[in-house]
């Protein structure tokens, strides 16, 4: 097992990822594996997450999609776009990444 806690509470239910050209690993970490999803009483979380594990260390990247869902990178690797499974907020997000493996902001790719 790679990552199954984020500051000593359970992830929610590591669902997509993908790796970086140096070995870093990105995922998403929606609710989709609890059986009531956002409103599950053994969430632990108060957020569905992008993380990466850089160099061993869990790194939380974003809590702004309630269901990130698909990760993928661009061809040169600049870019980390995410899908949201949200109803309410359909997206697909661009970050920039960080050599240290981070994503200061991200933005709506789609409209």
């Amino acid at each position: 097992m790679l990552a199954d806690r984020d500051q000593g509470k359970r992830l929610n239910s590591p669902n997509d990822l993908v790796y970086r050209s140096d070995g870093t690993l990105f995922f998403t970490d929606p609710p989709f594996g609890l059986p009531k999803f956002y409103d599950d009483p053994r969430k632990e979380l108060p957020h569905s997450g992008i993380y990466s594990l850089y160099k061993g260390k869990l790194q939380l990247l974003s809590t702004d999609l309630r269901g990130p869902n698909g990760i993928a990178f661009s061809p040169d690797g600049t870019y980390l776009y995410v899908g949201n499974w949200d109803e309410k907020k359909k997206v697909v997000m661009r970050y920039e990444v960080s050599a240290d493996a981070t994503c200061p902001t991200g933005r709506s790719f789609s409209t």
